[in-house]
Parts: C-alpha cells; sequence; structure tokens
C-alpha cells in the first residue's frame, strides 16, 4: 500500500477513491487559502508549493496527499494555499469519500495517522528551531525533513532556492553553510544535487 516516507502507492489510491484526473501547469494555482475545501488532492506527478499568507510552509511531491489538514479540520476552507513549482498531474478526491475511507479502511486509516503525526512533528521541531535563531539550525532541519532516507544514500528532495524560501535565509548564505557541511563531510552537492552523507552527525550539529 505505501512505499518509504510514508508515500502511497499510485494503484492503491484509484482502487480506494472515485477519483478525477487534473492537469496544473507549472505556476497556476490549485486552492487558496478560504477557497471552500470540497476536495483532497493526490499528487500523481509533480512538485507544489504550500504557502500561508505569503510565507513558504513547505512541499509536497508525487505519491502525497495534499489538502488533508484542511479536510480534517473544522470549517469547510482551505488553510493554505498551493501552486505547482512544475507542471504536475493530481488525482481529485470528493472529501466525504476521503472521511469515509479513513473509517472504512483500517490500514489507510492508520498510515494517514502516521503521516499527520509526523507533519505536526515537523511543525514543531520547525517552530523550536526558528526561536533559536540559529541560520546553520534552519537549514540542517529543512535539509532532513525533506530527504528520501534509503539503504545506501539520502537525498534531499530541496534545490537552494528552496531552502532559502523555507527558512528565510538568502541563497548566498544558504549555499556558505551547505559548503561547509560539505567540507565536513556530512554532506555532498554535486550539480546543485543535495545528499546527506552523514544523518546522524548532521543531526548532531544542531545545537
Amino acid at each position: 500500500m505505501k512505499a518509504n516516507n510514508l508515500y502511497f502507492d499510485i494503484n492503491f489510491i484509484k482502487t480506494l477513491f472515485p477519483t478525477e484526473k487534473i492537469e496544473i501547469k507549472k505556476g497556476e494555482t490549485l486552492f487558496t487559502e478560504e477557497q471552500n475545501n470540497d476536495f483532497v488532492y493526490f499528487i500523481q506527478e509533480g512538485k507544489l508549493k504550500v504557502t500561508q499568507k505569503e510565507n513558504v510552509i513547505g512541499y509536497t511531491r508525487a505519491n502525497e496527499f495534499i489538502g488533508i489538514t484542511s479536510c480534517l479540520c473544522e470549517g469547510d476552507y482551505f488553510y493554505f494555499t498551493s501552486y505547482a513549482c512544475e507542471n504536475s498531474t493530481l488525482l481529485k478526491i470528493d472529501k466525504l469519500a476521503f472521511k469515509q475511507a479513513l473509517s472504512d479502511n483500517t490500514d489507510f486509516g492508520k498510515v494517514m495517522i502516521e503521516i499527520l503525526c509526523r507533519r505536526i512533528k515537523i511543525t514543531d521541531n520547525k517552530t523550536k528551531i526558528f526561536t533559536s535563531n540559529s541560520t546553520q539550525d534552519r537549514i540542517i532541519n529543512e535539509l532532513i525533513n525533506n530527504s528520501i532516507f534509503e539503504t545506501e544514500a539520502t537525498n534531499s528532495l530541496l534545490s537552494i532556492d528552496e531552502l532559502s524560501e523555507l527558512t528565510g535565509v538568502s541563497n548566498v548564505k544558504v549555499l556558505t553553510v551547505l559548503k561547509d557541511l560539505s567540507s565536513k563531510n556530512v554532506i555532498r552537492i554535486k550539480e546543485e544535487k543535495i545528499s546527506i552523507l552523514e544523518l546522524e552527525k548532521l543531526k548532531d550539529l544542531v545545537n
């Protein structure tokens, strides 16, 4: 049903829900704050940015849901704005069908609880990191939160520009911190792609 990092398999989603396939181009908006949240979306291909009051909250990618927080909270509107970072294909799911699946499918419900708990933990940790006022801590925190953890390598899903947006740190300063981390052999930068070489050592660098 799911792959690493609590991502869902597209075939499982199509089996579980009636869906409508939609496509949005780079720069187009999927939904905005205070818009009616009649649907939840599953990203089949592409990447979307999530913002709140013009602040970048995060990014969602292929095999992830977007809009579930607004769906499950009280209220009939989205709490965030989301638009495509690249041409993207999504499956639109009626939110009532989504909620029903949470009740009817135990395995699905358990995984969704794990996903929501993970998101809450990330948000809480991000809040604590930002109060520390450490540029390095912010950057390391986002690198870890936005990485795919595999047996032989841990690859960050963020570009330098995206790290800058998420941390509120200039591109120049982000690159300076990354080069310093690279000199300590805890990450590697190659063609603007960032790989984490020593995950535990990277965590230890957070004050």
